[in-house]
């Protein structure tokens, strides 16, 4: 093509100006003050090397899009190339240089690149803006925004009744001065700052930074989208806690666990013990498991209930619950102790075990005992055997006793409170020991076994004397000592059983009774 030489008119302010029409050339073309293209009209930017033109094409001469093919645009950076023998190719490359000369502040900022989209709508928009920078400002009108993404997000959200939906991007700052902001996602997501007005409904970021802004209804720190999604990690794993784990291992630590209705957690190897699996938890039907299963070398689990309720339920088989309020223990269905094996019995409420203490915590006395029943309070009833009957139940009752005397005076050893229309059959057992003194021989002893039938009649207590024995009877009596003596009187509604020592000896008398009843 044959080369045609620009014509150009000179202006009165010195200006050069294209002609209309097109102009081309084959050698080079030097402007040395700024240049403006696609009007006659000097541009704004009048700065030595400024360019200004409406749209601009680099690489390839083609034609801009129609905003019907696809996006319309201001800048195209259009390459085609085979990459076959070329190792890299950058399509655009900016490679600034700093060299700063002293410390700067914190304030200072230098960028490579900065795509900047600013929206200030003037009506409702529900579009969206996409670049490596950008910027929100609601400054007046309460006018919604769409969606934003780029690499760093900034969202100022300052008229109230206005609102953006989704602020995405690598870095999300979003403030909630007025309105409301739906959803802000990034890396690191920063709230806002003190006297903030707004509402923001849910930050998700790796990082959420906290502030003395406008709070999130709702934060996560992680978020995995769709229905096969999962969320793994290859080290240790702290929830509920900014601490360190004591052990840096791989594992999962939680300061507290809640699984919802229909949830699961599993704990532990896919396929491999151990397990940990919740299921509902609803607080009326527990269909769940937990499975404590450890390895040969550490078999112990431990289970702190920390004064909360610990429920127990598996059908047909276990059902243990453990009340706060009362601190008990209830197993519906059969209990071992002392094996992990079944026992023969298997009826519900079938107790087997080797050994049991009842009363209070105490050991074993040598001699292979097997029931020990402990009163902590003497004098109170120890142990009670009873039927079921249509009215009062036939019983027998146990109790025991200690008393120490001096002297001759006569002593209550135990009394017995008889209820009104109840008649009682008592049988005690009194054994005596002489521990010290001036009368009376080292260790003298003495046995009683006596029996007395009481009535209470209109509130008072009557021996029943008609019979072909006394009323009370010394059954056995054994002394070394023939002033000692252990009987049984009444007094008030009363039956006591009394003893009588000697003179300058100490002597000790311990009961054993065994009373019956009937009030029917």
């Amino acid at each position: 093509m044959a080369t045609r030489v620009p014509t150009y008119r000179t202006k009165t302010t010195g200006d050069k100006v294209w002609d209309t029409g097109d102009q081309e050339t084959t050698g080079y073309l030097s402007v040395s003050g700024y240049l403006g293209v696609g009007t006659l009209t000097p541009p704004a930017n009048v700065t030595a090397g400024d360019l200004t033109t409406g749209r601009l094409i680099v690489g390839t001469d083609a034609a801009f899009e129609a905003a019907a093919s696809g996006w319309a645009r201001s800048v195209s950076v259009i390459a085609s190339w085979n990459p076959t023998g070329v190792a890299e190719r950058n399509l655009v490359n900016l490679s600034p240089t700093l060299t700063p000369s002293g410390a700067g502040a914190a304030s200072d900022e230098h960028r490579a690149l900065v795509i900047s989209v600013n929206v200030r709508p003037t009506a409702n928009w529900d579009g969206q803006a996409i670049g490596s920078r950008y910027g929100v400002a609601h400054d007046q009108g309460a006018f919604n925004v769409g969606r934003l993404y780029g690499f760093w997000g900034e969202v100022n959200q300052n008229v109230a009744g206005s609102t953006v939906a989704v602020a995405r991007g690598a870095n999300v700052v979003y403030r909630a001065i007025a309105g409301t902001i739906t959803e802000a996602t990034g890396l690191l997501v920063t709230r806002g700052v003190a006297g903030d007005a707004g509402a923001i409904t849910t930050g998700y970021g790796v990082r959420i930074a906290a502030s003395a802004g406008v709070a999130p209804a709702t934060d996560i720190a992680l978020s995995v989208e769709g229905a096969v999604g999962h969320s793994r990690f290859q080290s240790s794993v702290v929830v509920g806690a900014l601490a360190s784990p004591a052990a840096a291992t791989v594992g999962l630590y939680l300061t507290q666990l809640m699984a919802q209705s229909g949830a699961s957690i599993a704990v532990g190897v896919d396929g491999s013990a151990p397990r940990f699996v919740m299921g509902a938890m609803d607080g009326v039907n527990e269909g769940g498991e937990l499975i404590l299963n450890g390895a040969a070398a550490n078999i112990d689990w431990t289970w702190d209930n920390n004064a909360g309720s610990l429920r127990w339920f598996e059908s047909g088989n276990v059902r243990m619950v453990l009340a706060p309020t009362t601190h008990g223990l209830r197993v519906a269905g059969y209990l071992r102790i002392g094996s992990a094996n079944a026992p023969v019995n298997t009826t519900a409420g079938d107790l087997t075990a080797l050994r049991a203490v009842v009363g209070e915590d105490r050991a074993f006395p040598a001699g292979g005992v097997k029931l020990m029943v402990v009163q902590p309070t003497l004098g109170s009833e120890i142990a009670r055997l009873t039927s079921t009957a249509a009215n009062d139940d036939p019983v027998e009752m146990t109790y025991q006793n200690r008393a120490a005397t001096t002297d001759a005076t006569v002593t209550t050893l135990h009394t017995f409170t008889i209820p009104a229309s109840t008649t009682y059959a008592i049988e005690a057992e009194v054994v005596a020991r002489r521990t010290g003194g001036a009368a009376g021989t080292a260790e003298d002893g003495a046995r009683y076994k006596i029996s007395a039938t009481v009535k209470n009649v209109a509130g008072v207590a009557t021996l029943v004397t008609a019979g072909a024995t006394a009323n009370p009877l010394t059954l056995i009596g054994h002394e070394d000592q023939a002033g000692w003596d252990a009987t049984i009187d009444v007094t008030g509604a009363t039956a006591r059983v009394r003893v009588t020592g000697a003179v300058n000896n100490n002597v000790t008398w311990h009961l054993t009774a065994r009373v019956w009843e009937v009030g029917s």
